[in-house]
């Protein structure tokens, strides 16, 4: 599969028209849950990690991504604090929250305003397909965690997001049994070591 999307027929609209629909399938969405398929690939579509898990998110940044393998990992987020629980070490990392944090599911979220002075958004149109697919490009007077990024949706749910990482990198997460809205308890979002488990807090750069 090539790097970004393998489109039969492709065309560019402009972001004026784009940017509506792109955020009216994300209206609405206050929490979100779904099983995940997580890949990098290098410049030439080939495979260099593959990772499955399931994630829960809610507003506000609050998110719990639960890597199931190759191995077992935890990252975990209250909105002020994060925590990466990895049980094999027994160690659990404890750091503040910092706008950098790559959660590339936080567009979800934000306000369309605050998106659009970031990103630029176009549709990409596949004729005869019922999945549809943005471009979402960084704005260079604007601060970013990722140049750009591919999100779909299907059926006007959120399908798959495709954020290019660096020149030869490339991380795709595609979503299963996406569920929205659903009461997700306040304790998900919350860490407690068990005992025997290594606490490291990592101090906040000034």
């Amino acid at each position: 599969m090539n790097l970004i999307f393998t489109l039969v027929s492709l065309v560019i609209c402009d972001q004026i028209s784009a940017s509506p629909k792109f955020f009216d399938y994300l209206d609405g969405i206050e929490s979100l849950e779904a099983n995940f398929l997580q890949e990098i690939t290098d410049q030439d579509g080939v495979v260099l990690e593959t990772s499955q898990g399931s994630l829960k998110i809610k507003k506000p940044n609050k998110y719990k991504w639960v890597y199931f393998s190759p191995i077992e990992q935890e990252i975990v987020s209250n909105g002020d604090k994060i925590w990466i629980h990895d049980p094999e070490l027994e160690q659990v990392v404890v750091r503040d929250t910092l706008d950098s944090d790559p959660n590339m599911l936080d567009f979800i979220f934000e306000d369309p305003r605050v998106i659009e002075k970031t990103y630029s958004i176009k549709p990409l149109l596949e004729e005869g397909e019922v999945e549809e697919k943005f471009l979402l490009i960084h704005l260079e007077e604007a601060s970013a965690i990722f140049e750009k990024a591919y999100v779909s949706f299907k059926n006007r749910i959120i399908d798959e997001v495709h954020v290019i990482t660096g020149v030869d990198r490339t991380l795709k997460i595609r979503l299963k049994g996406v569920r929205k809205n659903t009461e997700i308890r306040a304790q998900e979002f919350e860490f407690v070591p068990s005992k025997g488990t290594d606490v490291v807090r990592e101090l906040t750069p000034q």
